[in-house]
């Protein structure tokens, strides 16, 4: 996982760290839900903000796919947040993976 801090740019539902659209991948809204998430962890348009992802393409356009995000640049905020986002992306493959295993078992 790769990590981005910058001045955020948050404008009609879509938010830009360093030049990069980012967006939520798998989300029927990715830049919307990059968007909430930024938000409900306190992150500001126009303040320093620190994101934990990956680059990747969305419908042809080059994005940077966030699983967390911190307000601010601190090392330790940002160290907290990959741990938060790992556990959170463990929880989501792990109940994607039972919820196709029953699926497949009907």
């Amino acid at each position: 996982m790769a990590q981005l801090t910058g001045i955020l740019a948050m404008s009609d539902g879509e938010a830009k760290l360093k030049g990069k659209t980012l967006a939520v991948e798998d989300d029927p809204q990715p830049l919307r839900a990059a968007v909430t998430i930024l938000k409900e962890a306190g992150c500001k348009d126009g303040k320093t903000a620190t994101v934990t992802g990956e680059d990747g393409m969305l419908k042809g356009m080059k994005v940077f796919y966030i699983v967390g995000a911190v307000p601010g640049g601190a090392a330790a905020a940002a160290k907290k947040a990959v741990k938060k986002a790992v556990k959170k992306a463990v929880k989501k493959a792990v109940k994607k993976a039972v919820k196709k295993a029953v699926k497949k078992n009907k």
